[in-house]
């Protein structure tokens, strides 16, 4: 009997089917575990942030979001099912975000740590001074924030105007827009401009 090993992949959610595998990790572990109630959890903020999804073979095992402001990126809601924790599958997570908002140019990012959690953020992030601990959802948080190198395929973006069309994450792959342009057709103008 040949035993089939299955690994851990991380991807950016792009579909409705895999965003709600995200949710339902959430799910089990804030609302289910930490008792936050689903209109807190369900924020708001879903549907303008990019997510990530961790999953072994097809089952989602774990999620991140990330929302993107004016200087700084905010990771939020990482969360991983209990019976996989204490591997590497948080600190995947957190790598392969941290990895994606340095792509996209940020420099700096932050995050809300539950106390207890303190720890294993400190290895990406500081906390703020001067900030107090804080509570929502029933939980105590402290504010904490970081700071990225730049990335060189960031400044490569501009480079080619097609890199910023495809699909979030995938920048260095030609996307279905950069295959669209095997079928132009030129274009010609006349004299007043108007296009024929």
């Amino acid at each position: 009997m040949t035993q089939q090993v299955t690994t851990l992949e991380i991807h950016i959610v792009r579909t409705l089917e895999d965003l709600h595998r995200a949710y339902a990790v959430r799910d089990i572990v804030f609302i289910d575990h930490q008792s936050c109630p689903y209109t807190e959890e369900y924020d708001g903020n879903d549907l303008c942030a990019t997510h990530l999804l961790a999953s072994i073979g097809s089952s989602p095992i774990g999620t991140i979001r990330i929302r993107y402001f004016a200087g700084f990126a905010k990771l939020e809601r990482l969360a991983v099912l209990p019976r996989h924790r204490g591997g590497s599958v948080a600190t995947q997570l957190v790598e392969t975000a941290l990895s994606l908002i340095r792509q996209k140019g940020y420099r700096r990012f932050r995050l809300h740590a539950q106390t207890r959690y303190e720890r294993f953020w400190s290895r990406w992030a500081n906390r703020d001074a001067g900030c107090p601990h804080f509570r929502f959802s029933d939980h105590d948080y402290v504010a904490m924030s970081g700071r990225l190198a730049s990335s060189a395929s960031h400044r490569a973006a501009y480079a080619d105007p097609m890199i910023l069309n495809r699909p979030e994450g995938e920048w260095d792959h030609p996307g279905v827009l950069d295959h669209s342009q095997g079928r132009m057709t030129p274009v010609t103008e006349t004299v007043s401009g108007v296009v024929q």
